[in-house]
């Protein structure tokens, strides 16, 4: 029985089709309400991320415009860029530059220092809020005044690990005033909101590199970094690589004045810590709806399934022939009764099989032994009229050889009255034939045995190969032919597995015999291995006309005991009723002249077991027969 239209799969699948709408609804439920959720979180702090960048923005630019005011009105600047280092108008300008620029910090608190930087006399005019700048700050700026334009951007410079951001103008590319802006400082007034357990707050560059700590993965701030510029959607749940670190809800803005972006990244189990009862639906729902199909299933297989299972099993066994099963019977109910009359018929029907089986088989080994018999009396008088012609010509040895050969062919035939031999008895028997046929003609006969050694053990009908021998004896010396060479090839070949095979077809009628179908079954063992058996001359060969008839299985159909081929006729039929269909036997012409005949048979060995049902049995002394590996 196939899975897919077992009772108990059809039961279960209708039971989950009650449910799964149940399911499917719940499920969606839950989805939507933690969608909601997170869209209500993220526009809350949409709303917060938009105010700091705001405000953010707000500084920038106050900081900007300041830097172009002094550049376009402070007469100090200008006194700086036109007198020379050193002298008294220099030092009071720098002094007063000085103040200035530390009183323009209380209005700026991002601003971390305002600077000078005089390039012909390599001096710089300093104001910081909490700390000087270091020297190699000192070189970053130079550089960023020697390389890049004055009037650009606002650009991030690296420290050390920490992360600013720096503007410097100028009026004649020689004095340059700039701000230094610590992000650290930048973020500051953020830090006193709470964002939740381990939620956070940071900068990111266009390049994906965070400018302020953040506890995010390298990999995670990067594969944010792909979505900085798509503003479609308010937020994006992004999951976090660390061990336990889930999904995040992430948000981001960009600064205006920068390439910065500013991110607000929190945990989503603190986003759903509202929903409680929802997110433990998510777990619970697919557990209950387990156990409550294993209970709905263990009450249903013990009422209805197992019963019927045990019902279909002994059905499964009965149509393999398998009658002697008996299913075990239940409690008193229907499936009770049911099971009584199963066992009842299978009972009956093994009985009636058993007698209807002993009397066909009796049927057809009366049929078989017949045709065996046919074979007999026809070589008789073959070996006989070689005698008779040898001692008309008072040839005494021939007539002592061919009486040898011929006590040992009933040897033969006394000690093995059985419906099949081995091959290699056979094959001695076919050398004991062709020894008689050569002494008749010595200088015109010769012989070729090729046989396998592994095919030597093969159970085959005997007198298979002795009757296409005798066959090539008297068709091989007509015509013109002065020498004549037989020829015997056994081998074995493998084909495709094919299962089960039982031979059916029916015997055409013989003399008094009626029509009898061949019963004996043959299981055939994968992979199958095939016994081929080619005999040929070089003699005239077939005609074309007969060699197309002889092809045909009208051929081998009706036939009396006058006709020619009775011989090839008896071993067609017998290796059908053995093998049924799997037996084949087909006939061909050789180049440049002669004829063959070749016979297809299933490998049988000689001595192995045949258990299992449907195998071949020997009905000689204790012999079985099983399927040649």
């Amino acid at each position: 029985m196939k899975i897919r239209t077992s009772l108990q799969l059809k039961m279960v699948t209708a039971f989950a089709l009650v449910l799964a709408p149940l399911i499917i609804f719940l499920y969606y439920i839950t989805l939507y309400s933690m969608d909601v959720v997170r869209v209500q979180v993220a526009q809350s702090n949409q709303n917060l991320l938009a105010t700091y960048v705001r405000q953010m923005d707000q500084s920038i630019a106050g900081m900007t415009n300041y830097l172009y005011k002094q550049v376009l009105s402070d007469t100090d600047l200008k006194t700086v860029g036109i007198y020379e280092y050193g002298s008294e108008a220099y030092d009071l300008s720098q002094v007063a530059l000085s103040k200035k620029m530390y009183m323009e910090l209380n209005n700026h608190p991002a601003a971390g220092a305002f600077f000078v930087y005089d390039s012909d006399a390599d001096n710089f005019i300093v104001s910081y809020r909490d700390k000087d700048l270091r020297d190699e700050e000192l070189v970053a700026i130079k550089a960023h005044t020697q390389a890049a334009v004055p009037s650009t951007a606002w650009s991030v410079v690296t420290q050390n690990g920490s992360h600013s951001l720096l503007k410097v103008v100028s009026f004649d590319g020689r004095v340059y005033l700039g701000a230094w802006v610590p992000l650290s400082g930048l973020t500051q007034s953020i830090k006193p909101f709470n964002f939740g357990r381990e939620g956070e707050i940071f900068l990111l560059s266009a390049e994906g590199v965070p400018l302020t700590p953040t506890t995010l993965a390298p990999h995670d701030t990067q594969s944010l970094r792909q979505l900085l510029g798509d503003r479609q959607e308010p937020y994006r749940i992004l999951a976090d690589s660390r061990e336990g670190g889930g999904s995040r809800l992430t948000l981001w803005m960009k600064l205006g004045e920068t390439d910065l972006f500013l991110v607000i990244s929190i945990p989503e189990k603190n986003v759903l810590l509202q929903l409680p009862f929802y997110k433990k639906m998510i777990y619970a729902i697919p557990l209950v709806c387990m156990a409550v199909l294993c209970v709905y299933y263990f009450i249903l297989r013990r009422i209805l399934l197992v019963p019927m299972s045990r019902l279909l099993g002994g059905m499964r066994k009965m149509v393999h022939g398998d009658l002697s099963v008996q299913v075990k019977e239940e409690p008193p109910g229907e499936f009770s009764y049911l099971i009584q009359t199963f066992n009842q018929m299978g009972t009956e029907i093994r009985d009636l099989k058993i007698d209807m089986y002993e009397e066909r088989l009796k049927v057809q080994r009366a049929e078989f032994k017949y045709l065996q018999a046919q074979i007999n009396p026809h070589f008789y008088l073959n070996t006989l009229n070689i005698i008779y012609n040898a001692a008309v010509l008072r040839e005494t040895e021939t007539v002592k050889t061919l009486a040898l050969h011929l006590a040992e062919f009933f040897r033969f035939r006394i000690r093995k009255n059985t419906e099949e031999v081995p091959v290699r008895e056979e094959i001695a028997f076919v050398e004991g034939y062709l020894a008689i046929q050569q002494v008749r003609f010595p200088d015109s006969l010769t012989c070729r045995i090729d046989v396998e050694p592994a095919c030597e053990g093969v159970m085959i009908p005997p007198l298979t190969i002795q009757t296409l021998v005798e066959n090539c004896m008297v068709h091989g010396f007509k015509g013109e032919v002065e020498s004549l060479q037989i020829g015997i090839r056994v081998r074995s070949l493998m084909e495709e597995p094919a299962g089960y095979s039982e031979p059916v077809g029916y015997l055409e009628p013989v003399g008094y015999l009626e029509p009898v179908r061949y019963l004996e079954p043959v299981r055939y063992l994968e992979p199958i291995r095939y016994l081929e058996i080619e005999v040929w001359d070089t003699g005239a060969g077939f005609p074309a006309e007969k060699l197309k008839a002889m092809n045909t299985s009208e051929y081998f159909m009706n036939v009396s005991d006058s006709d020619s081929h009775i011989g090839l006729w008896n071993v067609y039929h017998r290796l059908r009723m053995k093998h049924g269909d799997r037996a084949s036997i087909s006939f061909h012409n050789k180049e440049p002249h002669g004829a063959a005949a070749v016979i297809r048979i299933p490998a049988v060995l000689q001595g192995s077991g045949a258990e299992g049902k449907g195998e071949v049995k020997g009905s000689g002394e204790g012999e079985a027969s099983c399927i040649l590996y």
